[in-house]
């Protein structure tokens, strides 16, 4: 038979070249330099897909080997194959937080949509640790072993987040869960941060409920979105949320629509503005614009008529002697200046119409060595001295800065730019140091105003029109130094003139009343003790905690606390151990305790018996009706007051049952 050429094919009949062959089969040379390099490329891809080949392969045989029997084999090579293709990703073992707990939820998210083995869960995940956790999970692995701990996922991810999400940072992230508030974001941003920080807070012991997550997402809410969703029942936080949504989209559209509104008003108030005509000014504006007017060329700013810069004259009213913030046209017609002047007021600025009123009051007091008149305001700001009588007793003055506005009861205005400090003025025998604002007053020559007034606690009496001054308190003062034994002497002494007295009647008792002095508890003085260190007695009705048929021993893990409530914890417990209200258990029941805050800042502690209530039968008993215990009550005339110091330890219960009331500390 003739041979076919070579590279054609094959002849009828001859079998097939083994790959293993071809692969030895030499390489053709290339003239071409470039189809040498794109030959050497081909080349080596091909090794590199042959290294991963046989590295996958060796996987497979150590997954099997690992697996145990044959069928094993095949089924876990297909779930491995299929765990491969979801693209797991790879730890390196770096202590960032937050990269290990998104490896940790990625990698369970593709196991739990698997069908496999707690095992196989467990070997899957471990070989996509690199670096330093693969030296961790081998650690890990040798103590689980020694241990005899199972080689589950859920004691795998336990170990995993206690060594890569320290507690500390879990704590920040629940404060920070806590004190997590809207404010400016959305409802979809508020969302994703609180679902971001639930994560970290789910992975402790006390692991919030649905109803906390529901009170926490919705006081975090902004106050107008809380205030919609807070008349609204939800099941779940999903739905708090999608009513979140609701309520943001419905304030959104009406803000819009008041925006809308809004604007169709400014542009209907411009339309208008518009149709008006060009000569006709609008009311308090000027009929001309400042665009069509130029610049000075000497002064460089926008003005009607000569410039006056440079000419030493008023830009107000054109006059030379003073500038335009000294204007007494300016000042008068109550138009603002460049500096900014502070206000005042007075009543009057005459004297006759002072003595008018009846509420304010003239009275000739010192200033210095000379006399003047003085008219005491409540109603006035400020303390003032009359222009007239500051030149009358050569008074100095100094320039008020910034210059005061007063205002006059009457309605006018005065500008004051001057003051005479620390001027020494004797009311009632005592010297003050008063600062006084020049004014142009008639009749009169200072007013003391509430300045003086507050300052001096000093009161007016409007009615009797009497000026009340405190006494000077290092002033000589004779004290009583007799006790007044009877009231023919108190009254001896009160009718005595020119005393000043304050009496102070007491009454006292020579004797004390003293509980050993009443027979009755005299005769029983052990029911009344100081401390009770002991158990109650035993009676003859118990008290007992019956069970739902069925039930199993409940143990809780116990709350977290503070480093000052621990503290507190352990001085209570120490106490209840000493009065032995309290002993060592062993008992498989096991409620958490906590400590409540007293309206007096101490601590009360308080254990937390609700999943033993749920499953302890309910003693139903009928109400006492109000009128049997008031006929009962109506002959007593003793009553006792039990005060409970510790409401947990007043009431004994039956020996059987004493191992449900066990609670679980850290100590």
């Amino acid at each position: 038979m003739a041979e076919a050429p070579g590279g054609r094919g094959r002849g009828r009949g001859r079998p097939r070249r083994n790959v293993a062959e071809e692969e030895e089969q030499p390489q053709y040379q290339y003239s071409d330099p470039d189809a040498n390099m794109w030959a050497h490329i081909m080349h080596q891809q091909q090794q590199l897909q042959a290294q991963q080949a046989q590295r996958h392969e060796e996987m497979m045989m150590m997954f099997q080997q690992h697996m145990g029997n044959a069928h094993t084999q095949n089924t876990g090579s297909a779930v491995f194959r299929e765990f491969c293709r979801m693209n797991p990703p790879e730890f390196v073992g770096e202590y960032v937080p937050s990269v290990a707990r998104e490896w940790i939820q990625r990698m369970s998210g593709i196991l739990d949509s698997m069908e496999c083995t707690e095992l196989e869960k467990v070997t899957f995940a471990t070989r996509f640790l690199r670096g330093a956790a693969c030296n961790w999970w081998e650690g890990v692995r040798a103590y689980m072993t020694a241990s005899q701990m199972e080689m589950t996922w859920a004691n795998f991810r336990c170990l995993f987040v206690d060594h890569y999400i320290p507690e500390s940072y879990r704590m920040s992230m629940e404060r920070e869960l806590i004190e997590l508030k809207q404010g400016g974001k959305s409802v979809a941003e508020y969302t994703a941060k609180f679902n971001e920080l639930v994560r970290y807070v789910a992975d402790t012991d006390d692991a919030p409920t649905e109803a906390w997550k529901i009170k926490k997402y919705r006081f975090g809410l902004r106050a107008d979105i809380a205030h919609d969703v807070s008349m609204l029942q939800v099941a779940s936080l999903g739905e708090l949320i999608q009513k979140s949504y609701h309520a943001e989209s419905g304030l959104e559209a009406m803000r819009k629509e008041r925006f809308e509104v809004n604007q169709k008003r400014r542009d209907s108030g411009k339309y208008k503005e518009q149709l008006k005509p060009r000569g006709s000014p609008s009311k308090g504006k000027q009929n001309f614009s400042q665009r069509s007017q130029q610049a000075c060329p000497e002064c460089g700013s926008i003005h009607n008529g000569e410039c006056m810069k440079g000419k030493g004259v008023c830009f107000h009213c054109k006059q030379p002697g003073h500038y335009k913030n000294e204007c007494p046209k300016l000042h008068g017609s109550g138009g603002s200046s460049g500096t900014t002047r502070s206000k005042g007021r007075v009543y009057s600025l005459e004297g006759e119409q002072a003595r008018g009123n009846n509420a304010l009051i003239i009275d000739v007091c010192q200033l210095g060595q000379s006399e003047v008149v003085v008219l005491f305001d409540c109603g006035a700001t400020n303390s003032f001295i009359s222009v007239e009588c500051v030149m009358r007793l050569g008074l100095s003055s100094t320039s008020l800065l910034p210059p005061m506005t007063v205002a006059v009861a009457t309605g006018g205005k005065v500008v004051s730019k001057r003051v005479c400090q620390n001027c020494p003025v004797s009311v009632a025998g005592k010297i003050y140091h008063v600062d006084l604002i020049c004014l142009p007053l008639k009749d009169m020559d200072i007013v003391l105003g509430m300045d003086w007034l507050s300052a001096n606690t000093v009161y007016i009496g409007c009615a009797e029109k009497n000026l009340y001054v405190p006494i000077d308190l290092n002033a000589e003062s004779r004290a009583l130094t007799a006790l007044l034994q009877n009231t023919h002497q108190l009254i001896q002494y009160l009718g005595a003139e020119n005393k000043c007295f304050s009496i102070m009647l007491t009454m006292s008792s020579k004797s004390s009343l003293n509980p050993s002095d009443i027979s009755i508890v005299r005769e029983y003085l052990d029911v009344f003790p100081e401390e009770i260190n002991s158990l109650p007695p035993e009676r003859e009705i118990e008290f007992s905690i019956d069970l739902v048929p069925g039930s199993q021993p409940i143990s809780v893990a116990p709350y977290r606390m503070s480093p000052l409530e621990l503290q507190e914890l352990k001085s209570q417990l120490e106490e209840l151990l000493q009065k032995h209200f309290i002993r060592p258990s062993v008992s498989p029941w096991g409620a958490p305790v906590l400590l409540v805050k007293k309206k007096d800042g101490t601590m009360r502690l308080c254990i937390d018996y609700r999943q033993l209530n749920k499953v302890t039968i309910k003693n139903k008993y009928p109400l006492p009706r109000i009128d049997d215990l008031l006929d009962q009550l109506r002959r007593a005339t003793i009553f006792s007051k039990i005060d409970l110091r510790s409401g947990y330890h007043q009431i004994r219960i039956r020996t059987s049952d004493v191992s449900k009331t066990a609670f679980r500390t850290r100590y």
